[in-house]
């Protein structure tokens, strides 16, 4: 499988932020060739290797391929390269690799090669979505807990991890590329190894894949928040993908679900 240069991507990019996945909720199934031991699966949720683990004890072994995720149909992850090398973003079934090479980030896509392999990965198959609109602006812990609400008032289990999806204008966006250090870690990263990173209060059209998951912290979230997301977003020539830090809606931008089970 060959990969090329996001820069060169235009046409698959094009629908990027129209996606209208259909028919139903699927988990990973037994094409996926893990290499790590640490596999667990959480509701329809499927989660290989541990935050903690990898961005702070430095276990970023390569655990899974990333050809095998998309072997099923409607994949969607966030995740972090093995060896911290990149970001990487699956939207229904595209991959996107973010890396930073000569401080600048370079991504690939849309389908993974492989050698394409990551070391922690979030991920479920979801092919039946439903969309709604937030009523207001919101952040941080408001935002959560908005989205929160919005998948309990359309059926689903809360207390489980769940996929969202978030389409539209940011009104504020920080975000970074992994590069051999997490910026969550502690201590300082070396001029070779510093993340890449972007901040911006300017409205920033945007595509966030990402999961909501209670009580996780250290495991499949970092410390302090419940969710775990990566934003698409295409900045000069190109678009690019990142792990998000933090970011802000405003009203009216769309929150999209997965189907609840019947």
């Amino acid at each position: 499988m060959m990969r090329s240069i996001f820069l060169m991507m235009n046409k698959s990019m094009r629908s990027w932020a129209f996606l209208v996945p259909v028919a139903t909720l699927a988990f990973l199934g037994c094409c996926s060739q893990r290499t790590g031991h640490d596999a667990r699966v959480l509701m329809n949720v499927s989660l290989v290797g541990q935050m903690r683990a990898v961005m702070r004890e430095g276990h970023t072994e390569a655990r899974i391929a990333l050809v095998d995720l998309t072997c099923e149909p409607h994949a969607f992850a966030v995740g972090a390269m093995a060896g911290l090398d990149g970001e990487v973003t699956v939207i229904d079934g595209e991959v996107w690799i973010t890396r930073v090479a000569k401080g600048r980030p370079v991504t690939f896509g849309p389908h993974a090669a492989p050698a394409d392999r990551a070391t922690l990965l979030v991920s479920s198959h979801v092919s039946a979505w439903r969309s709604m609109t937030l009523p207001a602006a919101a952040a941080g812990e408001a935002l959560e807990a908005m989205i929160e609400h919005s998948a309990r008032e359309n059926g689903l289990d809360t207390s489980r991890p769940f996929p969202f999806q978030i389409e539209g204008e940011l009104s504020a966006l920080d975000l970074h590329v992994i590069n051999g250090y997490c910026p969550h870690s502690g201590g300082d990263a070396s001029d070779a190894n510093k993340p890449w990173t972007f901040t911006t209060t300017a409205r920033t059209p945007a595509k966030i894949v990402g999961f909501f998951a209670k009580n996780s912290e250290g495991v499949m979230t970092h410390h302090d928040t419940t969710i775990h997301a990566h934003a698409i977003i295409r900045l000069g020539e190109g678009p690019l993908t990142g792990h998000v830090d933090s970011f802000a809606v405003h009203a009216g931008v769309t929150l999209v679900l997965p189907t609840a089970p019947q």
